[in-house]
């Protein structure tokens, strides 16, 4: 069969139809991501993964299905093609980064419904917004703004992962928080208690995550989780019950204690100053069963019984040093 010219430009017509419908184009695209100003860097803050894609595109649907992947760099000049996921908007020049000529960061447009801003991770993944880093707004007693990690519906109040931001601080840091939620941060005693207490008529369970240095993983579970207020109570812990996890319970004993910092001496008995023998703030009673506060040691044991980032009824063993600990609330 002899095919034609003619025929031949209809087949590429049509094939190329084809490709322009399944390729994404410029706009569809711009829902998905948007390009911003910075480039020639990659970053370590937050990184969620690194891998390779083949196309801008396909690095931007990678980033997509982690729920709080909400950047991404993206070098499609040198091979293999880098991507690199982000749990956080807020990425600078300023922020410690590797130069790498040629890679461009793209951020995931967020689908949060217009409005004020969220009260809590809650309501952000109820109005379609992304977890990872964001902006929510403490309403409880007065209002203002924090910047909190939401890891799905829980929000992050304190993470250790990799030494990088010093925990022994004065009550003001303790209060008020201090690090980056997309590393190590603590984000704040006032916050906490505002976003836990009344009137919010709610009731808020606690979850403790942890890891060691062997690579075993743990966590525990706590209801009726709420901080008390500074003025009468010195922000201390209310955690009723131990409800479950392969952790233990080391958090119990420290239910309804004051908290601590170097500067600001609270702890029951008041025979000795458990923040500056420990180095760290916490609620400190008879010293500890749990410290996530402490100082952090790059190796699988601490240089003294519980001088570190130490939770002791997950193995019993008051040298058994910590490499991850994050502690995060949610409304039941």
């Amino acid at each position: 069969m002899k095919v034609s010219f003619t025929d031949l430009s209809l087949v590429v017509t049509v094939l190329w139809a084809v490709f322009k419908i399944a390729r994404p184009s410029e706009s569809q695209q711009d829902n998905l991501f948007r390009r911003t100003s910075v480039k020639d860097a990659i970053f370590t803050k937050g990184l969620l993964f690194q891998d390779t894609a083949r196309s801008l595109v396909g690095c931007a649907r990678k980033c997509a299905t982690f729920k709080c992947c909400l950047t991404f760099t993206f070098n499609k000049v040198n091979l293999p093609r880098s991507c690199r996921g982000h749990s956080t908007w807020n990425m600078t020049l300023e922020d410690n980064h590797t130069h790498s000529p040629g890679t461009k960061l793209f951020a995931i447009e967020d689908k949060l419904t217009p409005g004020p801003l969220p009260a809590d991770c809650e309501e952000a993944m109820q109005r379609g917004g992304r977890c990872g880093v964001r902006q929510l707004k403490v309403t409880q007693h007065h209002s203002f703004n924090v910047t909190a990690y939401c890891d799905d519906d829980w929000t992050v109040f304190q993470r250790r992962q990799d030494g990088s931001v010093d925990f022994y601080r004065g009550w003001e840091d303790y209060k008020n928080g201090f690090g980056d939620p997309a590393g190590e941060f603590w984000l704040g005693l006032e916050a906490v208690h505002q976003m836990t207490t009344p009137p919010s008529n709610r009731s808020f369970e606690l979850r403790v995550d942890l890891g060691d240095w062997e690579g075993d993983i743990a966590y525990a579970i706590y209801s009726s989780f709420f901080i008390n207020s500074e003025s009468v109570f010195n922000y201390s812990l209310s955690v009723v019950k131990f409800e479950e996890g392969n952790a233990g319970d080391s958090l119990g004993k420290h239910g309804f204690i004051p908290f601590s910092t170097k500067d600001a001496d609270n702890d029951i008995p008041a025979n000795e100053s458990c923040a500056i023998t420990y180095r760290g703030a916490w609620w400190f009673f008879d010293c500890h069963d749990s410290h996530l506060n402490g100082p952090y040691w790059f190796n699988s044991t601490l240089p003294g019984d519980g001088l570190g980032v130490f939770w002791f009824y997950w193995k019993e063993d008051l040298r058994h040093s910590l490499k991850f600990a994050q502690m995060k609330f949610r409304a039941v």
